[in-house]
């Protein structure tokens, strides 16, 4: 039984230090085949790859912190991961079963009735969209809300 470390942050690995974890195997990138029946995975990987693991009968912990969003997209030092509350998630993850009906499209006669109605207003402000000089109507009506 191998306790696998996903990550590929010098933050993260010096966390797991200091938390006292046993990392058999740290990888930066998780090959799913390579998991076997009893092992344990850490890190922080999306639901697909979280569900293979558990497919394949090892345990998944997640590497959970709340992160604002200004702390986002850039390296993170183990002090910023206690800060931000790091700590290890246990999830049993798996794909469901039965499909979840798909969202019901607009009905065409909306869509048709839109099409052959639009909207003046609408219409010009498509048109400021597309880099269009702005109408003075749609700027007075701006104005005096």
């Amino acid at each position: 039984m191998t306790t696998w470390f996903v990550t590929r942050h010098p933050g993260a690995v010096e966390w797991a230090t200091r938390q006292g974890l046993r990392i058999d195997r740290h990888v930066a990138h998780l090959d799913p085949a390579s998991i076997a029946p009893g092992d344990t995975v850490i890190g922080i990987l999306p639901v697909n790859l979280a569900a293979r693991v558990c497919e394949r009968g090892a345990r998944y912990f997640n590497l959970s912190l709340e992160l604002p969003a200004e702390a986002r997209g850039r390296e993170l030092s183990a002090d910023e991961l206690e800060r931000y509350g790091a700590r290890l998630e246990a999830y049993v993850i798996h794909a469901a079963t039965t499909i979840p009906a798909a969202p019901e499209p607009m009905p065409p006669a909306i869509n048709d009735a839109a099409a052959r109605h639009p909207d003046p207003a609408l219409e010009a402000l498509g048109g400021i969209a597309r880099g269009a000089a702005c109408p003075a109507d749609i700027r007075e009506r701006g104005d005096r809300t």
